[in-house]
């Protein structure tokens, strides 16, 4: 759905949790935001006769003035949780029951931003968790005794010895394999595991292939929710199974998979 919302530009600036595009002229993206009332807003954009960049396009005569002016509009308007699930599916936003199409000029702007919006409310829910268990003891908030945790690791670069030669942008790639691959294992009877994709750097011997600097990787993470995913033991098995297929998909000769448990808040 298409929502307006007026705002100026420092408004629209503070409200900004993920955004990508093409860094230079003529600029295109898109760009998430959530304002102070929880409405989140999730919009592509593209580079006017005086926008040269994004902070342009931010400024008067961009896209803030006619957000303010209440000309412009968003592609997809909803809630937190709306906007999360947009992510997690990484769904097309002006049909969000469909996946996004990869043949799409803005797709990779748009999962860069699906990324940053994960990131993002992974970090807002850790804070929101730190602070009610502070107060846990008064308000009685109920910890659950386990949640499991998974980690892996993945290169971009076939083999050993390499020089870090990477077309595009690894995250993004890294993101569409687990996407293909957790959709895959969804459709075979086995969870859709959402994930957090960190860019990272990967360090071992030179003698067994490290590059200068480290090995360019990206680092998948993510919780098992017992409200949604009740048996641990068939969520680690999805887990694995989606981590073995991108590590098949970007031919990588191994990764692992790290488990660990811990307490958790689910706030609903």
């Amino acid at each position: 759905m298409s929502v307006e919302r007026q705002l100026t530009a420092d408004e629209f600036r503070a409200a900004i949790v993920a955004q990508s595009d093409d860094d230079n002229y003529p600029e295109r993206g898109w760009v998430a935001c959530v304002l102070p009332d929880g409405t989140a807003l999730l919009g592509a954009y593209a580079h006017g006769s005086r926008c040269d960049t994004f902070d342009d396009l931010c400024d008067v005569g961009g896209v803030a003035c006619y957000v303010a002016e209440g000309l412009a509009s968003f592609t997809w308007g909803g809630t937190v949780a709306g906007l999360v699930d947009l992510a997690t599916r990484r769904a097309d936003p002006a049909i969000p029951e469909r996946l996004a199409d990869p043949q799409d000029s803005d797709y990779g702007h748009l999962m860069a931003v699906y990324t940053g919006v994960l990131e993002w409310y992974a970090r807002s829910q850790r804070d929101v968790a730190q602070n009610s268990c502070a107060n846990c003891s008064e308000t009685k908030i109920p910890l659950a005794s386990k949640a499991e945790q998974f980690s892996v690791t993945f290169g971009l670069v076939p083999g050993y010895g390499h020089n870090n030669a990477i077309e595009g942008d690894p995250v993004t790639a890294v993101v569409i394999a687990w996407d293909t691959a957790a959709v895959a294992e969804s459709a075979a009877g086995g969870l859709y595991v959402p994930a957090v994709a960190t860019l990272s750097r990967t360090i071992y011997r030179r003698e067994w292939g490290c590059p200068p600097g480290g090995e360019v990787t990206v680092t998948l993470s993510g919780a098992r929710n017992p409200q949604y995913d009740v048996d641990p033991a068939s969520w680690k098995q999805s887990v694995s199974r989606i981590a073995e297929r991108v590590r098949i998909a970007l031919r990588q000769t191994t990764a692992r998979v790290i488990f660990s448990g811990c307490g958790s808040l689910y706030l609903t």
